[in-house]
């Protein structure tokens, strides 16, 4: 743990600098101090449910600097999980240094059992990586919509991949979204768990001789969604896309664990 404090150092500097305070000072404070006058607009979706309520400035500010630091706070737990997650990998594949003999099923049994269950545990996160990721986009896609509503919007485009005339949408000129950013650093900071898997993966099969999920079952399904966050908004018709990732990423994160392993000889 000491030997990674640069990296959880890194982790808090990331999360309060560019997820909290860059993003909420140039998504709320520049364009509260602007004015109404000016074309930059608010985020209004974390301090109103209503877009058109007239707040004051007095009390929007602070409570989207709370939003922001909350925001921040639930950033630096991902962030910080998947680094604690990392970490445990790092250090099951050193475990072998102090009982090299992998004959004992006892200790192997042991060692497969935790390999496989962080094997799992990486796969979930990385699931709920991209899904955070797809979640962060379309919110931030809205907002450059000239739709009022957020479910009009889907609903929408979803009539117009079907072939039914629902009106359709368009971009806000000049719009553009901060939560690009935040999305970012989730994807790639997400990305370090395959070296998480990766590791485990050869401990496994190089050390203790057993087979582990290919990596072809692990890249599929994460790939499939990073593709959809590429992909969001730039065609009509991309919720069938959200829908079907939306759905095969819960599938995923609902899938039993992978099996620990049986004795050889308990059924002889």
């Amino acid at each position: 743990m000491a030997s990674f404090a640069p990296a959880f150092l890194l982790v808090i500097a990331v999360s309060a600098i560019v997820i909290f305070a860059l993003q909420w000072y140039g998504t709320y404070y520049i364009p509260l101090m602007a004015g109404p006058e000016s074309d930059l607009t608010p985020n209004w979706l974390r301090v109103a449910t209503d877009p058109t309520t007239i707040i004051p400035t007095r009390v929007i500010v602070p409570l989207s600097l709370y939003g922001g630091m909350f925001i921040g706070f639930v950033y630096w737990l991902c962030f910080s999980a998947l680094l604690l997650l990392y970490i445990a990998a790092r250090d099951i594949t050193a475990i072998d240094d102090d009982a090299p003999d992998t004959s004992d099923f006892q200790q192997t049994s042991g060692k497969l059992v935790a390999a496989r269950d962080l094997v799992t545990t990486f796969y979930r996160s990385i699931i709920c990586g991209a899904l955070m990721n797809i979640a962060i986009k379309v919110d931030a896609l809205y907002f450059i919509s000239d739709t009022e509503s957020f479910f009009t919007w889907l609903k929408l485009d979803l009539l117009a991949a079907l072939g039914v005339d629902g009106g359709g949408w368009t971009w806000l000129p000049g719009g553009e979204f901060s939560s690009f950013t935040t999305a970012i650093f989730l994807l790639i900071i997400t990305a370090v768990a395959y070296f998480g898997i990766y590791r485990i993966k050869l401990f496994v099969e190089s050390t203790l001789h057993q087979a582990m999920p290919s990596h072809a079952e692990l890249f599929t399904v994460p790939a499939f969604l990073i593709v959809t966050y590429v992909l969001l908004g730039e065609f009509t018709g991309f919720t069938l896309l959200l829908v079907a990732s939306f759905l095969i990423g819960i599938m995923q994160l609902v899938r039993p664990a992978t099996q620990h392993p049986r004795n050889p000889s308990a059924g002889a």
